[in-house]
This record gives C-alpha cells, structure tokens and sequence, in this order.
C-alpha cells in the first residue's frame, strides 16, 4: 500500500501550493494590485474588470480594438454587455503575453485578428499573428505600435497606440501614483524586466499608461521618473 502514502503525499503538496497560490493572489489584490472598474477611463479608452485584472477597450471614430482578455469568456462579455459593446465589433486584439489571466476569454472572438508578441507561448500558435519590436499595425486611423518588453514573461510586448497611450500589461504595476516592477516572484527573468521598464521610460508624450493590475494613470512623466 506505499502507493497510497505516495499519493496521499502528493495531493496533500498540490493542495498546498494551491492553497498558497489563492492566499498570494488575496493578498497581492488587497495591498499591491489596485485594478479599474469597469468604465470608460479617458477619451477613447475603456477598462474591463475581471477580479484582479484589467483588459482594455481602445475605440477610435468606428474601429474598436482590446488589449487583453482577462481571465474568461463570462467576464469579458460581461464587461461587454455594461459598456453596450458587441464582441462582433472588436477587430483585433493584441496580447501582451499569454498567461492565463490575459487570455481567458479568446473564445469570445473567433473572428478578431490576435496578436503578440514574438517568442512568446501560447496555444494554438497558428490562430495568431506574432510581432516584433517595433512593428507597426495601422487599423482604421488607429495606430498600435508593439515595443518588445521580455522579463514578467518571454515575448511579452507593450503596445503604444496612436503614439500616447500606453498599454503595459505585467510589466509594471502604478503604486500611489509610481511606478513600481511587477512582483519578482513571477517574473520569469527579473532582470530582463527592469530593463524593459527603462526601455519603456524614455518614451516621450504619454498621455495614458494603463497596467492590467495596478491601475492608470494619465501623469506618465511623474509616475515613472524613478526609472529615468
């Protein structure tokens, strides 16, 4: 009967990571992330949230874009349905890396264009378009630059669009109105990451900078000085 104490074991390890997965994710969400209720943000920009997380709607004239999908179809549609916004009218989407709480509701949209950023992993790579540093998509008179940022996770890409807003998915988190790295922890290579950060600071004219967990903030300058 060893088996038995073996898997007794292993199910008794399982469910202690999970259950320190659960106790992190509260406590990140109540002292480190601060997301955006579901709402229009500024001109043109729309938030979506889905427990810890925030996607974004970006609709310009009669061209409507996302960035990001949280973490389920149900969530998102909901987001949806508050905003009076039809999935059917959503492009494109761009991804800024595939983890699962960023693109749980793909489903919803199986006839938007999907893009992110090149190296990153994601399933079904064949249904999607990979961007590189710097590439260029123009949608209607919308124009979203992607800007390569490696480290929370590899290919994990930030989109500039119509050259001020800023859409940074896990890279950065905005605390008391400064910018802060995303947690060490998950970061897949931490140092890549900070370099990203600075790479992302000396952009110039940001009139929004959108994260998918620490909220927004239309001070760019202010907000990330610290990384100049």
């Amino acid at each position: 009967m060893e088996w038995y104490y073996i898997l007794a074991i292993v199910a008794a390890i399982i469910g202690s990571i999970g259950v320190a997965i659960i106790v992190l994710i509260k406590y990140m969400s109540k002292h480190y992330w601060h997301t955006s209720p579901t709402s229009k943000l500024i001109e043109n920009v729309y938030a979506i949230k889905d427990k810890y997380v925030n996607c974004f709607i970006y609709q310009k004239d009669s061209t409507t874009i996302m960035i990001d999908l949280a973490t389920s179809v149900k969530a998102v549609k909901k987001g949806l349905d508050q905003l009076n916004m039809n999935p059917e009218t959503i492009s494109r989407i761009f991804l800024t890396h595939s983890d699962m709480d960023h693109v749980g509701a793909i489903p919803l949209f199986p006839k938007s264009e999907i893009y992110l950023g090149i190296g990153a992993k994601i399933k079904n790579p064949d249904r999607h378009k990979f961007l590189n540093d710097n590439d260029i998509i123009e949608i209607g008179s919308i124009k979203v630059q992607a800007i390569s940022t490696p480290g929370h996770r590899m290919g994990h890409t930030v989109y500039l669009i119509d050259e001020k807003y800023l859409f940074t998915g896990d890279t950065i988190v905005i605390v008391d109105q400064i910018v802060k790295s995303f947690l060490k922890l998950i970061s897949s290579n931490y140092e890549e990451q900070l370099e990203s950060i600075k790479k992302i600071a000396k952009l110039q004219n940001i009139e929004g900078l959108f994260t998918a967990h620490g909220g927004y903030t239309t001070n760019f300058e202010e907000a990330i000085k610290e990384w100049k």
